[in-house]
């Protein structure tokens, strides 16, 4: 609900669609990282480079950016600031390591 709220639109389908558009977008980026980096890492340092990204996207955008836009375009159930929601770190964790995984399956 709150990714399309951003924008002044509901949830359901456009909701998930703009979700989904979201993680296209920063798996693209997540790509051009990695493609512009040494990949020869161990399989730790690879799960570990998705999780550090997961991770970077929930503090820069779920943790501070959303809130305050939320805020900003006047949803009534913005999150506080900073939006440190446990559930949704994990969520961004898990997002950052499948990154990883599809990124070296692809490569192969």
């Amino acid at each position: 609900m709150g990714i399309p709220a951003m924008y002044g639109l509901e949830g359901g389908l456009v909701g998930w669609t703009t979700h989904v558009a979201h993680g296209a977008v920063l798996g693209v980026v997540f790509a051009a990282i990695v493609s512009t980096t040494n990949r020869d890492l161990t399989p730790r340092s690879t799960v570990a480079a998705g999780l550090a990204y997961g991770l970077a996207v929930w503090v820069a955008l779920a943790v501070l950016v959303m809130p305050v836009w939320l805020s900003t375009v006047g949803v009534e159930m913005a999150p506080a600031f900073p939006n440190g929601d446990a559930t949704n770190l994990m969520r961004h964790a898990v997002y950052g390591v499948g990154l990883e995984v599809v990124s070296v399956l692809l490569e192969r």
